[in-house]
């Protein structure tokens, strides 16, 4: 929503915005666009705006909800008016279970070195390199995250399907999102419906490493469909992989030619996967791949995703908003890699209750790679308040795979016993999708 108030500003719109009270992290960066952003009131809409523009979190129970529809104002959804600004432009939408914010940042941050001068919209507070997470630029493409998730609090329909995209990217498909979604088959069905978005001049590209996305594949006799991945069969073929400290390196292989060889300094094989989309996806739009192989090993990641946050008294903190068995353990395996013979200490917080729930027993095996786990009290967001299901359930469930686990309920009390625990040499990684962001911001600080 931050992103597209900055977009609509940009655009010349008169925007101002409301939020809960704690305005999150990202205050400053509205304030610095000039944008008015105040506590839920309904004399926020005393001016009667021309639009209100409505995030997935809120319904009638809403006071600036409730308020505008007995005004009778204009009202649209988040990704209902993503979509119409979206349609000035050839749309690149970046969707997949993980992966989609750097994807994005990293196609962006590609193309804008091009001199491509893209508009983009990306899901996180910024993206390094780009110093922003929305832009609009000059050029004739608008890269945006499309989210699989609910567009209103009442209409379940997937957000991406507002959009119309000239070019898609689908990094993966599995289970999540129980509070919307009931089987892996209905979000399989929600993808298919966006791939058939894209017109039939325009291209998908997909990772075909998730079985759900080759799947998917097979499915689409009448679109342009082009394949990445480790795998065998992918279009683009990714080869010559080598992971270092600090550092990974591959090529990548489509038909007889071969593209690379790349560098990357963020860690996990899961990027490699990322990096190759946007790769295609820079390739296809014309950027070369000497700019791509200069300008790559710069890209340091996306707000919150593999982040360092700082170091203290020899302890390294890195930030991550894995929130899903899966990222959890591709990044805790990426961080091994990359920090051989350090110990590495996990903090997850697990985030809403449903997919705590629905995933309990994959989450339990998916912190392998770390030598200590903290798990805190399940993050209650706006989408749910609370649940039949505690984070000591998930506790109990994991100690069945990992012997050094333990539960410290709340931030404050994990962020005192890291502090008292935390040696020189150690790799602090805090993880999940709510505000455990804090316990790594206060170990750096020392407050």
């Amino acid at each position: 929503m931050s992103a597209l108030a900055i977009i609509s500003k940009q655009k010349g719109m008169k925007v101002t915005g409301s939020d809960v009270e704690n305005i999150y992290f990202l205050g400053d960066m509205l304030k610095e666009n000039g944008i008015d952003a105040r506590p839920f009131n309904v004399d926020n809409l005393k001016d009667k705006p021309d639009v209100v523009v409505v995030g997935a979190a809120w319904d009638d129970k809403n006071i600036e909800v409730a308020e505008a529809k007995r005004l009778h104002l204009d009202m649209m959804a988040y990704s209902e008016f993503l979509g119409q600004i979206m349609s000035e432009y050839k749309g690149i939408a970046i969707a997949g279970i993980h992966g989609k914010t750097t994807v994005t940042a990293m196609t962006a941050f590609l193309m804008d070195k091009a001199r491509m001068s893209p508009s983009f919209l990306i899901g996180c507070k910024t993206a390094p390199n780009l110093g922003t997470n929305a832009r609009l630029g000059d050029g004739e493409y608008f890269v945006t995250e499309a989210d699989e998730y609910k567009k209103s609090a009442s209409d379940l329909t997937s957000k991406f399907l507002d959009l119309k995209p000239f070019i898609e990217v689908i990094t993966s498909i599995e289970m999540d999102h129980p509070d919307v979604f009931n089987t892996v088959e209905d979000i399989y069905r929600s993808f298919y419906r966006f791939a058939c978005k894209v017109p039939r001049s325009g291209l998908v590209i997909g990772c075909i490493d998730s079985d759900k996305v080759k799947k998917l594949s097979l499915s689409l006799a009448d679109r342009r469909f082009e394949s990445y991945g480790f795998s065998i069969g992918a279009n683009w073929r990714i080869i010559d992989y080598e992971v270092e400290p600090g550092v990974q390196t591959f090529s990548i292989k489509k038909d007889k030619n071969i593209y690379g060889p790349f560098q990357l300094s963020i860690p996990g094989k899961y990027n490699v996967l990322n990096a190759t989309a946007a790769i295609v996806v820079c390739l296809t739009v014309g950027v070369k791949a000497n700019t791509i192989q200069k300008y790559l090993p710069e890209f340091v990641g996306a707000e919150r995703r593999f982040q360092i946050v700082g170091e203290r008294n020899g302890v390294l903190v890195i930030d991550d908003y894995a929130h899903h068995p899966t990222a959890i353990q591709a990044t805790l395996k990426g961080a091994r890699d990359f920090y051989p013979g350090r110990k590495i200490i996990c903090v997850f917080q697990p985030h809403t209750y449903s997919r705590t729930k629905e995933l309990l027993g994959d989450f339990a095996k998916s912190f392998d790679d770390a030598d200590q786990v903290i798990i805190t009290d399940i993050y209650a967001s706006a989408r749910e308040k609370s649940g039949r299901i505690h984070a000591r359930h998930l506790v109990e469930e994991a100690k069945k795979y990992h012997n050094n686990l333990q539960y410290i309920g709340e931030l404050s009390e994990a962020t005192e016993y890291l502090r008292e625990n935390l040696e020189g040499g150690d790799v602090l990684i805090v993880m999940g999708a709510g505000d455990v962001y804090k316990v790594g911001a206060s170990i750096v600080a020392g407050s």
